[in-house]
């Protein structure tokens, strides 16, 4: 088994690691000009939700999103998908929070929790939602 110390180092590396994979993989596309669709220079199809339903699905923009981020193209990127401009900063703020937490010993939650303990995935799941209220409204 395991012990709770070293799951924590290594779930915080497993995060860092995707953090830099994400922002590696934003780096690696151009930002499409449509406000969505970069994911297809990745090999990927089309968004299936998009021709299906004739408006943007929920993560519409994400990809286009974090390559605008990572260039520093904010309006772009809020244009692209807000919720994505929000999470690819979190990427790139979340490595350090992670290494602190690792030398430290200061628990991650410091950084974010304080009086909102058990609300962040009802802000989160607003945020997701009032973006995609957003894409639908400005699509076309």
């Amino acid at each position: 088994m395991i012990s709770p110390w070293l799951f924590d180092k290594i779930l915080k590396i497993g995060i860092i690691i995707g953090c830099f994979w994400l922002i590696g993989t934003a780096f690696s596309v151009e930002p499409d000009g449509r406000g969505f669709g970069s994911h297809e220079q990745l090999g990927l199809e089309p968004c299936g939700y998009l021709k299906s339903h004739g408006h943007p699905c929920p993560t519409c923009g994400m990809t286009t999103s974090f390559a605008h981020t990572v260039r520093l193209q904010i309006p772009s990127a809020l244009a692209a998908n807000p919720a994505g401009t929000l999470l690819c900063l979190l990427c790139l703020v979340l490595p350090g929070i992670l290494v602190h937490s690792m030398l430290t010993g200061e628990p991650v939650g410091r950084f974010f929790i304080g009086k909102w303990t058990g609300y962040w995935i009802f802000i989160a799941l607003f945020i997701f939602g009032v973006s995609w209220t957003y894409k639908i409204l400005t699509y076309g």
